[in-house]
């Protein structure tokens, strides 16, 4: 597993961990079967390759091998309310390896592909709730993340998820009113603005 740590320099509200994921497509195993809503088994899913996590004073992006990430993660955010921004609850379904497709219900069990174990205490906010993004420098699309990846263009996908990981702290204070020191609710703060693109 490969980490890479960043000093916030100021601490976090205490008891939340915030958490962004990177996915791509890959294969289920054969020997798994499981009937999606459109008749047709499922074939593919979602993999986590990479994690990004803040809490305390430290941003943390990890990557590499699935099964690791996510034990790391699953210890690190242990007792802690863990925050993600998604419409449909992508982010906890895919790391709890529950997720079929954004048409479909989630599997009432995981996967046989690594997953996290423990229960979590999740919450997600829905991106109509939350404002003031638009200053947000280009980095990459969403959708292409997975392409620039496996295209060894990794610096640019760990600042799109360093980005999205900063969205969630302001995801909080505007949906939920919790404060947050000032360094870290600017969006023109050093920390998040000295990661632009070269």
């Amino acid at each position: 597993m490969n980490l890479i740590e960043i000093d916030l320099c100021a601490k976090l509200p205490e008891g939340f961990a915030f958490v962004d994921i990177e996915t791509r497509k890959t294969d289920v195993p054969s020997s798994f079967y499981h009937l999606l809503p459109s008749g047709y088994s499922m074939k593919r899913r979602w993999q986590c390759f990479l994690i990004g996590l803040a809490l305390d004073d430290k941003l943390f992006l990890a990557y590499g091998d699935e099964a690791e990430i996510l034990e790391w993660f699953s210890e690190k955010v242990a007792g802690r309310k863990v925050v993600y921004i998604s419409r449909n609850g992508f982010d906890e379904h895919i790391l709890g390896g529950t997720f079929t497709n954004a048409r479909s219900p989630k599997m009432k069990k995981p996967g046989p592909w690594p997953h996290c174990r423990q229960t979590m205490t999740w919450l997600r906010i829905s991106p109509k709730d939350v404002y003031g993004f638009s200053d947000r420098p280009l980095d990459i699309e969403s959708k292409e993340v997975p392409e620039a990846w496996d295209a060894g263009k990794k610096e640019i996908v760990l600042i799109h998820c360093l980005r999205d990981v900063f969205e969630g702290f302001w995801a909080l204070e505007d949906a939920h009113d919790v404060r947050l020191p000032e360094i870290l609710s600017d969006p023109n703060n050093e920390i998040y603005q000295k990661w632009k693109p070269k």
